[in-house]
């Protein structure tokens, strides 16, 4: 985070070395471990972006001069599916990559990443999820966020741990700003509603417990 400017030797660090190395965390046995992964997720997807967009600065000014090989793989491959970088030779590092291909790829490791954290046994961990949560959701997008955070977070409201449900609720208005007010006031507000009245059904809608 304190590193402001890159050489095109380590514009790559992130998909290439720091992700691989350090995705095992979401599973440590360890849920101090986790959590404390999980808290670093919004500031890690952050420094992951900039980055992209620093390597695709130092792209566009020609400080990272293309083969004329790669050049020709470059061009062919915008519509490249991010799957497809995990599978490239050293010749080819993401910088290489279309940027839309790039972040794509960076969004959806993040994505996998706290798709586990979210449904982790530990509520620490879940609430450590929370943590800046506003971030995370200018980092994924609207689409990922209503997806990806929101479709876990709503089962929160249904948990044991009263703390849990608290950090719910501080986040989800950062949140609903990210997914708009249709998803607010269609999906949100009606299960909040349902949650806070305790006449939910169980197996049929959400109820404090």
């Amino acid at each position: 985070m304190l590193v402001k400017a890159i050489t095109p030797s380590n514009a790559a660090i992130f998909p290439e070395y720091i992700i691989p190395s350090i995705e095992h965390l979401v599973r440590d046995p360890e849920a101090s471990v986790r959590s404390i992964y999980a808290q670093c997720m919004a500031p890690f997807a952050d420094t992951a972006l900039r980055y992209l967009e620093m390597g695709q600065a130092l792209k566009a000014h020609g400080a990272f001069k293309l083969s004329a090989d790669a050049q020709e793989y470059d061009e062919a491959q915008v519509e490249v599916r991010p799957v497809l970088i995990r599978l490239l030779p050293m010749p080819y590092p993401i910088l290489q990559i279309s940027y839309d291909a790039s972040l794509q790829y960076l969004q959806e490791s993040i994505e996998d990443q706290l798709s586990t954290l979210l449904v982790d046994p530990s509520p620490v961990v879940k609430r450590a999820v929370l943590h800046n949560i506003s971030s995370l959701c200018i980092f994924l997008g609207r689409q990922k966020t209503n997806d990806v955070l929101l479709s876990h977070m709503i089962t929160y409201m249904n948990h044991r741990d009263w703390l849990l449900r608290y950090a719910f609720f501080e986040s989800v208005v950062d949140v609903a700003a990210c997914v708009g007010g249709r998803s607010l006031e269609e999906y949100i507000l009606p299960l909040m509603i349902q949650a806070l009245s305790g006449k939910a059904r169980l197996g049929k809608g959400f109820r404090l417990i």
